[in-house]
């Protein structure tokens, strides 16, 4: 059971399929959106090229938990603010959640902001856990900078 989902499904009018290469300019155009409404313009280092209307996007890739096996971590969920609560989300959602399936994943895992409520209840809605509060995880990071100081320690 190795095999991706069928990479277009058809949803409230709305084509849900894996990424191709001209898309690369509309997604780009949602990350900086995405970075407007996180308040982490100042973090955008990417740049891009090419074309079409995206309304949304889920970016995942995969990792690997030492217990457990196989994750799907999903880096972002944006939906641009004129497509919201239109079921976009959700549908995206469902299509990660077949990936991780047909991948044999054991879990999903991803972080969200601490003032990003709708996502929060979003995320809730769909059965995830907080695990800072379930089982005291915290989320650390090394940025580019922190990581060659650290090399010279």
């Amino acid at each position: 059971m190795n095999r991706f989902p069928t990479s277009y499904t058809r949803m409230a009018d709305v084509t849900y399929r894996h990424a191709e290469k001209d898309d690369c300019d509309e997604i780009m155009r949602l990350i900086k959106e995405l970075a407007v409404f996180e308040n982490l313009v100042h973090q955008v280092n990417i740049t891009s090229e090419n074309t079409s209307q995206l309304i949304g996007y889920l970016l995942y890739f995969w990792s690997y938990a030492t217990f457990t096996g196989r994750v799907l971590y999903v880096e972002d969920l944006y939906v641009s603010q004129n497509n919201r609560r239109k079921g976009v989300a959700s549908a995206l959602w469902a299509f990660a959640m077949k990936v991780a399936v047909a991948k044999e994943c054991k879990r999903m895992q991803w972080v969200v902001l601490d003032w990003n409520t709708d996502a929060i209840r979003f995320y809730q809605k769909m059965g995830a856990v907080d695990l800072s509060k379930k089982e005291g995880w915290l989320i650390y990071r090394l940025n580019e900078d922190d990581i060659n100081a650290a090399l010279t320690l």
